[in-house]
């Protein structure tokens, strides 16, 4: 960070500008790694959490410039959520399929609320991986309250989109950064989100 400030984010040798990603990537990581830690303390849930957290921001990344969430990148992240449930015992390998299944189950409804609606495919098959892997670390009631505030997060970037005029109807929006951004606040402020909810439902 300190040498593309010093450098102006340009190149030392050739002079071409530094796309400026990388220094976010580098600051919210640290950012990440340092909140997570004054979290968790140095115990398992840092450690989950740091490898969920590394996942979630690289597939905003790419998935923002790309409009593609890869198999590289699912895959051993649904490796390292199922060996970190495992430490768990069978509580935790429950705890995650049923985190898996309830992310799945909601993206589906979302797809098909979402081909009714725009008379097309309006979920990737990337973001179905995703949620496996989401549920795998978050587990079924987290799960989806991240999806929730997925959900929510979303409509409003959409809607602040297209009544700016920088988006048109039926434009394609990559949703992999918005349930990486529902499942940073569930990570952050779970304890916050699940008061919030309990208190909700003591309403009924």
């Amino acid at each position: 960070i300190l040498s593309y400030l010093a450098l102006k984010g340009r190149c030392r040798k050739c002079g071409v500008r530094i796309s400026p990603i990388y220094p976010f990537v580098e600051a919210a990581s640290a950012a990440m790694f340092v909140s997570l830690y004054f979290l968790h303390g140095l115990s398992v849930y840092f450690i989950s959490d740091v490898f969920f957290g590394c996942i979630l921001l690289t597939m905003s990344v790419i998935d923002i410039r790309y409009m593609i969430i890869p198999d590289r990148l699912t895959i051993p992240g649904g490796v390292l959520g199922l060996i970190m449930a495992l430490v768990f015992g069978i509580q935790g390998i429950v705890r995650a399929v049923g985190g898996a299944l309830i992310g799945v189950f909601l993206l589906l409804i979302m797809a098909l609320a979402g081909r009714l609606l725009f008379k097309r495919e309006s979920m990737g098959l990337g973001d179905f991986k995703l949620v496996i892997v989401t549920g795998f670390f978050l587990g079924p009631i987290e799960n989806l309250l991240a999806l929730m505030f997925a959900v929510f997060i979303g409509g409003i970037w959409g809607f602040i989109r297209l009544s700016t005029g920088k988006t048109e109807p039926g434009d394609e929006i990559p949703f992999g950064p918005f349930i990486a951004a529902g499942c940073f606040i569930v990570m952050f402020f779970k304890r916050e989100v699940m008061l919030l909810v309990t208190t909700y439902l003591s309403f009924f």
